[in-house]
This record gives structure tokens, sequence and C-alpha cells, in this order.
């Protein structure tokens, strides 16, 4: 989506409004609306994950495809190069390290997307999870398994982080020089 936004002025026009309103919308909010259109409990939380995550990637991509310097892209357009040769040596390995730093920001916050849809929608097929027991010993003023659930959620991001830092690494390792 967003090379397609990149690459015309009107798809962007005509998607923005969509994506600015669907990012500043609460998923508290999106979630109910969910419940409704999905049947499966599963592929609500998931949806809702997806939700949070998408606009961090989307808006980095985006701006690293469309701040490709001019230059480069006037460079190659006069050796003659088509516009799809210019996305795909110029635009795209521009847009590689801001796509990049959108998946280390989506890390987390899928898991938080995924939190927000438990507690909101509700357990999933596979049993109560981590946000629901953060609930359940809320409730019931067990503040150590509350802390043991929260615990887990933060090492369970980390881990998320730990894993997409290394693999975006390997992915950019050939395009760039890193400190």
């Amino acid at each position: 989506m967003a090379i397609a936004c990149s690459q015309s002025k009107w798809t962007r026009m005509a998607f923005t409004p969509y994506t600015i309103i669907l990012q500043t919308t609460p998923v508290v909010v999106i979630a109910p609306y969910l419940t409704i259109y999905l049947n499966n409990v599963d592929i609500q939380q998931v949806a809702c994950a997806c939700i949070i995550a998408f606009f961090p990637i989307f808006n980095n991509t985006l701006i690293g495809l469309t701040w490709t310097s001019r230059e480069l892209r006037e460079l190659l357009q006069l050796y003659g190069a088509t516009r799809y040769q210019v996305l795909l040596y110029a635009s795209l390995p521009n847009a590689l390290p801001y796509f990049v730093a959108g998946l280390k920001i989506s890390c987390g916050l899928s898991l938080m997307g995924a939190v927000i849809a438990e507690f909101v929608i509700g357990t999933g097929s596979n049993g109560p999870g981590l946000a629901y027991r953060i609930m359940e010993s809320a409730y019931r003023l067990n503040t150590q398994h509350m802390l043991a659930a929260t615990v887990l959620l933060s090492g369970t991001g980390l881990l998320f982080f730990v894993i997409t830092d290394y693999g975006t690494d390997k992915l950019i390792q050939h395009w760039l020089e890193k400190d």
C-alpha cells in the first residue's frame, strides 16, 4: 500500500483520510465492531493487533519511499530509467531503513494490540491469555499473579523486539553500513 501511495498522488490522497481515521481511532472503539463483523474471536484479536501494528510500518515506509533524493531520481531518469527502475533501484533501497524502523516499532505495538483486544473482546478459543490473567488478578487484588503476568508480557515484548532487531539487521546488512 505504501508503494502504491508513493507512486500516485491520487492514490495517496484517496487513502490518506482512511488511514488517518483508522490510526487515530482508539482500538478500544474499533474492537466492538470487529466482534460484529468477524465471527472468530482469534481473528478479532489478530485484527486488533494488526490494526495497531500496520500504521508505523506503512507511515515509515511511505516516508522512505517519498524522501528519496531528487538528485538520484533525476540521475536515473537522465540515464533513461523507467519509473519502475527508479522505484526498484532508488526508492526501495532508500525506504528499507524506514521499513525496518516501522517493524521495530510495530513488534511491541502488536503485543499491546493483542492485550487490548483480549481486554475488550475477551479470550479466544485457546483459553484465557495473559491479559485475562492480569484483569482477573486485579479484580482479586492478587498482585503477585498480576506482576507475574506483566513480567511475562514484558518479556514477550522484549523477545519480539530482539527477534525483529536481529532479523532486520540481517535484512539490511547487505544494503547499508551500520555503525
